[in-house]
């Protein structure tokens, strides 16, 4: 059997495409063609069957799936659309327009740093004792994607940093409590609330990590 310049045509925008190139026969077409004709023949020297042309077919579907897949690139996800609006500077993290701020204090019972949210161009601040930064990200990433200051979402979080300082002054004052004390069992019985003070701030902690991943 012959090769006619259709089946030439074809193998050639086989190669086109293995080489880069642009292929100007669509695939399946000259192979539909093919199916409609007469029995198989058995290729002599320089011919092909119609299983060759089918294969080709095949590998030119797959290639035209491949070149799709590589041209059209996917959304980005939200995680990483977030981190391009993100960068630090030397008051801390911005975050869209919204700046978060970290300031310390040696004296502060909950832990000495903590901090603050606030407008980068109307300079309104909308929190300013945050114990936890990542409390403060998850709310400038929700202001910064149209959240209200007093939407559930943002208040819930406020909710959640307000328990945890609580609770890390609470392990404080037991702390110093089981430290002043003289009596053996109120000892134990402060040392007992204050790890549990410990235990339920960093249960919160662990809440606020999952919600910047989420």
């Amino acid at each position: 059997m012959t090769v006619s310049s259709e089946e030439r045509d074809f193998m050639q925008n086989l190669l086109d495409k293995l080489n880069g190139e642009v292929a100007t026969t669509k695939p399946g077409k000259l192979t539909e063609q093919r199916k409609k004709s007469g029995p198989v023949e058995l290729a002599g020297p320089g011919g092909v069957t119609d299983s060759d042309i089918m294969a080709m077919s095949q590998v030119l579907s797959r290639l035209d799936g491949l070149t799709n897949d590589m041209v059209n690139d996917p959304e980005p996800t939200q995680q990483f659309s977030q981190a391009l609006h993100e960068s630090r500077n030397k008051i801390g993290v911005m975050v869209g327009k919204w700046q978060i701020a970290q300031h310390e204090d040696a004296t502060r019972l909950a832990g000495k740093k903590y901090f603050s949210i606030y407008h980068s161009e109307t300079q309104q601040v909308i929190a300013n004792d945050i114990s936890l930064y990542e409390t403060a990200l998850c709310v400038a990433r929700l202001l910064n994607t149209g959240e209200y200051v007093n939407s559930i979402k943002v208040r819930e979080l406020f909710e959640q940093d307000d328990s945890y300082t609580s609770h890390r002054i609470d392990a404080h004052r037991f702390l110093i409590r089981g430290k002043k004390s003289t009596n053996p069992q109120q000892r134990d019985l402060y040392e007992a609330r204050m790890q549990a003070s410990r235990d339920r701030a960093k249960q919160i902690l662990t809440s606020v990590k999952k919600s910047i991943s989420d």
